[in-house]
Parts: C-alpha cells; structure tokens; sequence
C-alpha cells in the first residue's frame, strides 16, 4: 500500500490546480480538547469564519481575538445570519445564525442544561418568567458562561446547588475540586488515566473535495497503523456516500496513509497525522483572568423585593441601596473555571490556544493551565499558596497549592515527590540569596527542595511541552499594593502599603523611608527569585526540540495611565462605599511630601518590572531566550487612554474631586446620560435605588459585563457588581469601611477586562506560532 500512497502522491502533485477537484480534505473533529463539548469551540469557529466569510461583500479580514470577542460578545451578532460558506459546515439551511446553531450542537450532546436552555424555557411565559429569561441570558452574561451548567432543577424551581457548584459539572478538562485535568478522563474510576495529557488517538473528519452525490466512495486506510474508521464496521475499510464526511481514529503522533476510491474511479491518496500541541501557562492574576469570572455573580432582584429561586435577599434599609448579591451560599457567587485562583475562560492563554487551534485545521491543542491570582515565585509558583477564595482547595496537599509542583506531577511518566513546603519567609529568602543558596538542593537551608520538583531519573516526561506562557511579577514586587495605597486616603489596617520608590528615585528620603526600604527588599528578592525560576524552566522542563524554549513571557500594561496624564475624575468609578477614604488621589501625601502616587506606579512598571522581565527572557543565548509576547505584536501600547476611569460616557462626572455622600447620591440618581445600553457600558457610576426604581440602570438584567466598551481595565464599582466576593460569613448589612469592602469591591479591580485580555491574546498566538515547531 505505501507504494501506491507513494505513486498517487505523485500523481496528485502532478494535476497542478485541478487537484483540488480530487483531493482529500480533513479537520480534527475536537481540536480544542481543553473543553469537553464541541459547541463550545465550535461559538469561536463560527466568530472566526464569519469574519473571513462576511454576510456582505467587504474585504477578507484577519479573524483576530479582538474582533472575534466582540463579536461573541454582542448581543445582536447572535442572531444575525451567516453566510453560505460559515453555515454550509453545519449541513443544515435553517441552522443560519450563531444561535440556531449553538442550540442545535447542544441539544445533539445532551449536556446538563445551561443558560440558552433556560433563558429559552422562560423567554414566553409571565413577566416573571421573561425576567428570568433576561437575568440568564447568556448574552448578556457573557459566553465563557456556557461552560457551566444552570441551577434549575426538573421542576423548574429548585435549584440544583450541587451541579452549578461542583467542579466535574463544569465543561472543561480542568477539575476544580481535584486541582487536576482530570475532567476529561475517557475512563472515570482510573486515576492514573492519562487520556488527556497523551491521549491515544484524534479523530478525523475526511471529506473527498467534489465528491459527487449518487457515488459511492470506498475508503481505506494503512493496515497496521492502528487506525480504524469510526462507525458499525470501526474497521480500517469504509464504505460511504462520497459527497458525506467519513470519521477516522487516528493514533496520536502517527502519520497514516489514506485512500478513497470514488465509484470504482481512480484511487486519491492523502497522508494524515494530527499535529497536537502542548500548551501550558504558568502565572499571576494577570494571567488567570481576574475581574473577569466565567458566570457573574447573581445580583438581588432590584425592580422587586420578590426573590424568585430563594427565599432569602437582603434587607433593603441598606446605607445608599447599594446593588447587593443575593446570600444563599457558592451557587449566587462568581463562578470560576478555578474558584479558589480566579481562573477564567476569557484569559489570554485560553483565548491564545483556541486560536491556535483556530488556525489550523489539522491541529489540535491540549491547554494545562495554573494560572492563580495573586500568586509570585516564591509563594504560588515554587511554595505553596491558597488563591484569593476559600475554597475546597484549602484542604489539598500542598503539592496541589503549588503551580510548579502541579504541573509536573501532571506531566511527568511518575509522581514526583509530593513534599512541597509552605513559602519561605523573606528573611528566609534574604539569607539563603546572601549565602548563596537561593537555588534547588536537598540540603534545607536551599531555597527549594530538589526532590519536589524532578521527574524520577530515567522517567521523564509523558510528552513534551510545545509553548508555555509565563506572567509573574507584579505581586512580587508590590503591585497590589501600591494600588491600594494610591486610591485609599486612609491606609490604616492595610498591611505594608507602600509606593514603588527605590533609591536612585529622589523620593527615597527620610519622610519615605519606609517605602523605598520596602521596595528595595522586593526587588532584590525577585531578581533573586526570577534567576531561579528561569533556571527552574531551562533545566526541568522537557520542551519539543531540548535545544530551544518555546516560552512566551507577558509584559505588564500600564494600568494607572491616562493618554498624557493619571486620571483626574475625582473617585469615578470607585463610588461603591459612599465614603471620603475610597477616593483616587492625583497626589498623594506621604508625610511632608507630596508625590505622584499613580505616575510613580506606571513608571515603576515601564522602566523597572518589564525591563528586568525582558533582560531575563534574553538572558541565553539565542536558541534559548525567550521570546516576548511583545516582540511581534505591542498590545501594551493599544491600553493608553483605555485605563480604569476612561469613558466614552458624555457628561462625565462633573467633579475633579472627592465627592462626598450627597454628591454622590445625586450622580447615582442622575438617569439623563444613561438611556441606552451603550451608555450603561460605559459609566463608571452604581446604581442606586430611588423608591423601587433603580437608577440609572437595573444590575440585574442591565449589566452586562462583557460587552466591549472603551475601558479596559476593571474598576471597583465594576468589580462590586460583576465579582462582589464576600466573606464566608452571610453579612445581613454592608461594613461600611475600607475593610468591609476590601473583599466585594477591591479583589480584581485594576485588571484588564475580557475586552483586553482578547487583545493579549492576539499578540500570545502571534508569538507562539513563531516557536511552535512545525510537524515533520
């Protein structure tokens, strides 16, 4: 059979253009395996066609992220029609919008109900009904909350608590509750299944390029391969209709020889081999997604103090009737890919390996993610760290709490040692940095325990990593907070608030000692601890080709930064508490001393973190650097004029000041500029209650986090009504201070939104295309 495969090959060369008339044509049939359903790739194959394949005609144009979010992200687009050559692959004429066919792929997996089903089931009824139906419209949602399942029980009443909350009822490989990619296993009971991290085979779909209707095609494949065509006969002979798609399994990493014989016709003859790619990112808040959860948390009702699936609510003598989450435990917070580290669909490493997969239709992408909010070197990466939520997590191992130690438990042919310890403190780390055993060792005065982080010699990995993409830094060295101590007029209870000054700054003096030995001291830990985790990559991690490292690295936006200036709107968009200490200071005093709070953190980012970030990924020679995400494609300068306060919201608030209570109760009763959607994207105001009106807008059913707008980075009010993370205790009443609201109305404000980690994205696909090795 080679020797025809050969000989055809030849020939089929040898047609020139009207080869394509006798052609094999083939796809991988899930290439995004990170998540477990094809509707939820195929919503991004539809944005990404339809853009190549506009309803009118308009120039081809490139499908980037960007332009695919938006897309996804509009509510209209939904329901639009698509072009013949977007729709054709769905083998339906009435499947011709994005929703018809995501309704249609849903109900052929018979996946537990989610968001369309039942805004779909309410969308007719009573007013109640469709206010239901509006409140869960995934469209006003967002997309990424398709992948969990929806907390109405048979009877329509009930919620189903433990299927929203569990983490095996999330549609992606990645197991919340196990802290393992474990979602997927093609055998249940098997812990030792490693049918995601190397599965044994893809399937393939193959089609005979003008196959003509009435013919039959036989199809073949190479005996011995190990291949076998999926149907009755799941043989490696076939024979079918050759204008209908055959399926192929196809052993993982094989190259297979193909032949279809139309009608007793001349033999076509095709190689097939699925080029799977490994991507794995490692990282920080920046890079898990924070601000940005898969479904946002469920506000009270506002229009009405009928609560419709609870029997509980707040009270509403709340101080300013500010917008509130309903109580009743995990199923009304945010809901996460990973709850406990804020791990979102919309970050840029997922949105960068879908495109990956995207791209090429013989391709497919098996993600590892870890990501973890708030996470640094020491304390995320090497050491254990728990997440910015309190949640079953806390009672794994702590090789589990570790991203590293994660990471090559899940890769390596053994379990590596499972003796991960708790981070080092950081006299801990300046002593071992001082005595030179900031480095792996089994000795324990080394800063890390070698035998926690090597695969057993001999043993290695199951399958080497094609790209890793890496962002950390900012929480070493203080980013958090800086940020709080540059918005807050009190910063009593915030534990070592400081600003980014070191001692070639001029402020370095005796009034602000403090900060700039604070700073110092980070520094020179994370220089230390930046050295050990490029060693760490270099000399543990087992890449495609040994010889180079396919690492993509994130640089930081600036965040504070206006066009020319830090913002001056007085506290726009961060009204949530009513109160004088949440208030963004242009200028903050520090003792006698007034310095550019805000300014000196964009600065310290541009010239000091991303510096030194890229000075390290350089640092080897060339076939061992790293490659910026930034290199080919520079998303930090498309974040000017786009940072926490910027609107497009006319008038803006009138003040350059502090607003005190009752100004700010006068701008949050103040409906004039909010009359359409557009307008409640782009206000930086809550809503406030007047009577059992809600004004300007209705949270519940009118924010609509996702939409693009002109910010892209998340603000405090933002994150009260998208996030609103309480304590593990129900609170009856608001604590109304800077602490009370650290949890509902600070943890993830200052992040990129959605909107800007799609623009991230493009550049991370850009970059990785470059390192990915080509398939021999």
């Amino acid at each position: 059979m080679m020797r025809f495969i050969a000989a055809a090959a030849v020939a089929f060369v040898g047609l020139g253009s009207s080869a394509f008339a006798d052609s094999i044509e083939w796809e991988v049939v899930h290439p995004f395996r990170f998540f477990k359903y094809d509707s939820d790739f195929e919503i991004h194959r539809i944005a990404y066609e339809s853009i190549k394949h506009p309803v009118a005609p308009a120039p081809s144009a490139a499908p980037t992220i960007l332009k695919m979010d938006e897309l996804l992200n509009n509510k209209q687009w939904w329901d639009e029609p698509l072009s013949p050559e977007v729709t054709a692959r769905y083998g339906d004429s009435t499947l011709n919008t994005p929703r018809k066919i995501l309704m249609a792929l849903r109900g052929k997996e018979k996946r537990p109900a989610g968001a369309p089903e039942l805004a779909a089931k309410y969308s007719g009824g009573s007013d109640h009904d469709k206010r239901l139906a509006a409140e869960y419209d995934f469209r006003r949602l967002g997309w990424a909350s398709l992948l969990f399942p929806f907390h109405q029980a048979a009877d329509g009443k009930n919620i189903n608590f433990d299927a929203f909350t569990d983490g095996e009822s999330v549609a992606v490989c990645w197991n919340r509750g196990e802290q393992l990619h474990t979602n997927c296993r093609l055998k249940p009971d098997d812990d030792k299944d490693d049918s995601y991290i190397k599965p044994s085979h893809h399937i393939v779909s193959m089609k005979l390029a003008g196959g003509q209707s009435g013919l039959t095609c036989a199809w073949t494949v190479e005996e011995g391969s190990g291949s076998a065509y999926v149907g009755a006969s799941d043989s490696p002979s076939l024979s079918a209709p050759c204008d209908r798609a055959v399926r192929l399994r196809v052993p993982f990493e094989k190259k297979v020889a193909v032949k279809v014989s139309p009608g007793g016709g001349a033999p076509v003859a095709e190689y097939v081999k699925v080029h799977d790619i490994l991507s794995v990112s490692i990282g920080d808040s920046f890079t898990s997604g924070e601000g940005n959860p898969d479904v946002p948390a469920k506000m009270k009702w506002t229009s009405t103090d009928q609560d419709p699936v609870t029997s509980g609510g707040y009270s509403s003598a709340i101080p300013g009737y500010i917008p509130l989450r309903k109580r009743d435990g995990d199923y009304f917070a945010a809901q996460w890919i990973d709850r406990a580290c804020h791990r979102s669909a919309y970050s840029y490493p997922i949105r960068s390996a879908i495109q990956l997969a995207l791209n090429h239709p013989h391709r497919a992408v098996t993600f590892l993610g870890y990501g973890c909010s708030g996470a640094e070197i020491n304390e995320g990466l090497f050491g254990a760290y728990q997440g910015p939520e309190k949640t079953s997590k806390q009672d794994m191992p702590n090789y589990k709490k570790a991203q590293l130690s994660l990471m090559l438990n899940e890769l390596c042919v053994s379990q590596p040692a499972t003796d991960v310890d708790e981070k080092l403190e950081e006299w801990e780390e300046d002593a071992r940095i001082k005595n030179g055993r900031y480095r792996f060792g089994n000795d324990e005065a080394d800063a890390v325990s070698d035998a926690a982080f090597k695969c057993p010699a001999g043993k290695g990995f199951k399958r080497p990593v094609d790209v890793l993409s890496l962002g950390i830094g900012g929480n070493d060295v203080g980013f958090a907070k800086w940020i709080a101590a540059s918005i807050t007029k009190y910063n009593g209870g915030m534990d070592l608030a400081f600003l980014p000054i070191m001692k070639d700054d001029p402020d370095c003096n005796a009034t602000n000692r403090t900060s700039c030995d604070v700073t110092e001291g980070r520094w020179r830990r994370f220089k230390a601890r930046l050295a050990l985790l490029r060693k760490f990559l270099s000399e543990r991690v087992v890449y495609r080709v040994p010889e180079q490292q396919p690492v993509v690295v994130f640089t930081y936006p600036d965040t504070v930064a206006d066009t020319t200036t830090t913002c001056k709107t007085g506290n726009a968009g961060m009204t949530v508490a009513d109160l004088e200490m949440i208030c963004l200071w242009d200028e903050q005093k520090q003792g006698s001393r007034e310095i550019n709070a805000l300014g000196k953190i964009g600065y310290f980012v541009k010239n000091k973190l991303n510096t030194e970030i890229a000075s390290f990924a350089k640092a080897a020679p060339p076939e061992k650097q790293w490659k910026l995400a930034t290199d080919a494609d520079d998303f930090i300068g498309d974040f000017k004029g786009r940072n926490f306060c910027a609107t497009l919201n006319t008038p803006a608030e009138p003040s350059s000041a502090c607003n005190d209570l009752q100004k700010n109760r006068e701008l949050q009763m103040s409906a004039s500029v909010l009359d359409t959607q557009k307008a409640i994207d782009e206000t930086l105001l809550i809503p406030r209650k007047s009577g059992e009106v809600w004004k300007p807008f209705d949270p519940a059913i009118n924010f609509s986090p996702y939409h693009h707008r002109h910010r892209w980075l998340r603000t405090v009010n933002d994150v009260y009504m998208l996030i609103n993370q309480q304590p593990a205790q129900t609170r009856q009443s608001i604590d109304v201070t800077l602490l009370g609201l650290a949890q509902p109305a600070l943890h993830g404000a200052f992040h990129p939104t959605a909107q800007a980690h799609a623009r991230v994205a493009d550049s991370f696909a850009t970059s990785a295309e470059t390192v990915i090795q080509k398939p021999q």
